[in-house]
């Protein structure tokens, strides 16, 4: 199946550039410099940036008296006083925002990126994220006292300019130490950091360059990242080739296979708004060919695996299906000395009577365990149609956990007669089917609603059977008389097992368990 993203110290996703930047912004300030923007005057709302609730902070404490600077916008009036009386009393709030997006210790060094991630916590209870999104205003205030114009001569992108390339990265890596701002002008980039100086080199699909700290001073970082991956190395110190070597060859794959089934189906389904895939890989066979005009051989890779292509068309607060398809498929690709994997055939089975025949034979260089796979057109589909839909709910920004609060009440307004909560489920098969097609998004709404607590009648049930078939084999046994009791119960053993095996262990083993105890702060 594609690939799980894992969002937490960079955000990603196919959003392109500036996107990308406003999530990612690892800044490194220098905030323990003398305050360049000390309070001169009165704050006054409107004068330099709207809506800060000076009176607020004061109510705190005193210490976070809000005064402007030259040009009214709104600056702590002491901000090192400020800063360490907001340590102390935000400790708490302060780690988690850290353990959530394993971010390096707080400090005047990297507060920014605490800035940056408190106003981008989703998960955890309101209390919580109540708390980072103060922090987050509190960091934005601080950040004034020390912002500073980048006026120095450095060369701005152009539209002309050529991208990055690894080849580029990897010549330059070898100066090491001595690499600086100037060494990539020539370069286009996009520069969308607030408070110190950050570029973003374009490279392609797979990595990309992060460039970050004051222009007056040697780059406090250059990163290599892999978009795909949670993962990124400073190349004037690390083994750039073995870095991509790493991330290279999987990735490019994964990535040729979307594009292929994307280009394959393009103009089948007329009418949707937003076309995306999923894949599960059953088995893949390495070979070579004689190119006909060189001679020479052609690594070629043969990949066997199950398509879903999905588009969805949007209206309202949500998105409907307007079509696709869901069939095994064979893809042949050329390995280019790049790197990079050229499509030379999509095979796809016969309908009718062919179909089996044809996949059997196709598949017969295979495991028999993989023929059966293609053959099962349901083993893979609600895990394929979840990836579909958060695609779809990211591309659209769509409000999921609200759609899955409207499907709950739906569910719940007949039979009014019956407190059977199956009897629920039966007359609503369209909107319980729609509820696991949301998967983490239903299963977050679920596990907010429980954390609450007092969920002890029809709707606690409804949830429990929800849940229970949404965690799979997470599920525990319990005699549990509603659902409230039965997710304590289930709690109480994910916080029994994450003490026993580790961090590691539940997200690789019991990833909604894990997504539990990241809701709540344990993870």
């Amino acid at each position: 199946m594609l690939k799980d993203k894992k969002t937490a110290f960079w955000v990603i996703g196919s959003a392109a550039a500036v996107c990308a930047a406003a999530a990612l912004c690892f800044l490194i300030n220098t905030a323990g410099d003398a305050v360049r923007n000390p309070s001169v005057q009165e704050y006054t709302p409107g004068q330099g940036n709207k809506g800060v609730d000076a009176d607020s902070f004061r109510q705190i404490s005193e210490d976070f008296a809000i005064g402007a600077d030259e040009n009214g916008i709104a600056v702590f009036k002491d901000p090192e006083k400020a800063f360490e009386t907001f340590q102390a009393l935000y400790a708490d709030g302060i780690s988690w925002i850290r353990e959530e997006n394993d971010l390096p210790p707080f400090s005047e060094k990297t507060y920014q990126l605490y800035k940056t991630y408190g106003w981008q916590m989703t998960t955890g209870t309101e209390k919580q994220k109540e708390q980072a999104v103060f922090i987050a205003k509190f960091l934005d205030i601080y950040e004034n006292s020390f912002a500073t114009e980048q006026n120095l001569n450095v060369a701005e992108p152009t539209a002309g300019a050529p991208l990055l390339s690894l080849d580029d990265v990897l010549l330059l890596s070898q100066k090491g130490e001595n690499l600086n701002w100037s060494d990539f002008d020539g370069f286009s980039y996009t520069a969308p950091g607030s408070g110190l100086y950050i570029r973003f080199y374009e490279i392609n699909p797979l990595f990309s360059l992060w460039i970050g700290g004051s222009l007056e001073d040697k780059p406090m970082y250059i990163y290599l990242r892999a978009n795909a991956a949670d993962d990124f190395i400073d190349i004037r110190t690390e083994d750039v080739a073995a870095f991509i070597r790493e991330h290279q060859e999987d990735d490019l794959l994964d990535a040729a296979i979307s594009k292929a089934i994307l280009e394959h189906n393009k103009g089948a389904y007329p009418g949707g708004d937003f076309a995306c895939e999923s894949h599960v890989i059953l088995g893949t066979l390495e070979g070579k060919r004689r190119d006909e005009k060189s001679g020479a051989f052609i690594q070629t890779v043969e990949v066997y695996l199950m398509a879903l292509y999905q588009e969805y068309g949007y209206a309202g607060a949500g998105f409907r299906n307007t079509g696709g398809s869901h069939v095994p498929c064979v893809l042949t690709f050329d390995l280019l000395d790049s790197g990079a994997y050229e499509l030379t055939e999509y095979w796809e089975p016969r309908d009718g009577s062919y179909y089996a025949p044809d996949i059997k034979k196709r598949f017969k260089r295979l495991s028999s365990q993989a023929v059966s796979d293609a053959l099962d057109t349901q083993k893979f589909i609600l895990a394929q149609i979840q990836c579909c839909y958060a695609q779809a709910v990211e591309h659209g920004n769509v409000a999921a956990g609200y759609i899955v609060s409207e499907l709950f009440d739906k569910i719940l307004s007949s039979p009014a007669e019956s407190s059977n909560p199956e009897d629920y489920m039966d007359a609503h098969p369209i909107e319980y089917r729609e509820l696991t097609y949301f998967g983490d998004y239903t299963l977050r709404y679920i596990f907010s609603e429980f954390l609450k607590g007092g969920q002890v009648g029809l709707k606690g049930q409804l949830m429990r059977i929800v849940m229970d078939d949404l965690i799979n084999g997470e599920a525990i046994v319990s005699a549990a008389d509603t659902g409230q009791d039965c997710f304590d119960e289930w709690l109480s053993a994910a916080r029994q097992t994450a003490a026993a095996k580790g961090s590691d262990y539940m997200q690789k083993n019991a990833p909604k368990s894990w997504l539990l105890l990241q809701m709540t702060a344990e993870g």
